[in-house]
């Protein structure tokens, strides 16, 4: 692409209504915010940058499927600092597990199109931190020209 032009916005809405308007041409956000526009017609889903298609919307394919294979998503971490004893990091750990495993957040986590896959301990978070930043620093290369 040619004369590629980041736009930063500071919140979803401006993003959206740019989108609508025609101020820009193509937008990354989560699905769950730009939902009731796409099920109105007013936009339309290229790709859901993930590895799995979501369970809110299974008919948008995912970026590996159009040729984008990265993976962008959302995600929430918890860290420790530097030095945190490793019995204190694994109390923790089992702990944040077994409550993003409680009712209540599995309704929050499906009411963004997720589900208790989405769920990760430190080893796993990494892994998946890891290669979504190295999906951002391609998008940023892109954006950059090279």
């Amino acid at each position: 692409m040619q004369n590629q032009v980041y736009v930063p916005f500071e919140k979803s809405g401006e993003i959206i209504i740019n989108v609508i308007n025609g101020n820009v041409d193509v937008a990354l956000l989560n699905f769950d915010e730009f939902e009731s526009q796409y099920k109105a017609g007013q936009v339309e889903a290229l790709a859901i940058l993930a590895p799995d298609r979501s369970v809110n919307s299974p008919d948008i394919p995912t970026g590996h499927e159009v040729g984008l294979p990265i993976n962008i998503s959302v995600v929430r971490g918890i860290g420790v600092r530097k030095g945190t004893p490793e019995p204190v990091i694994e109390k923790l750990e089992a702990a944040l597990i077994a409550s993003m495993n409680s009712a209540g957040f599995l309704e929050y986590l499906a009411g963004s199109g997720q589900d208790a896959t989405s769920i990760a301990g430190r080893e796993e978070f990494g892994a998946e931190f890891n290669e979504m930043y190295e999906g951002y620093q391609s998008v940023a290369k892109d954006l950059m020209g090279g």
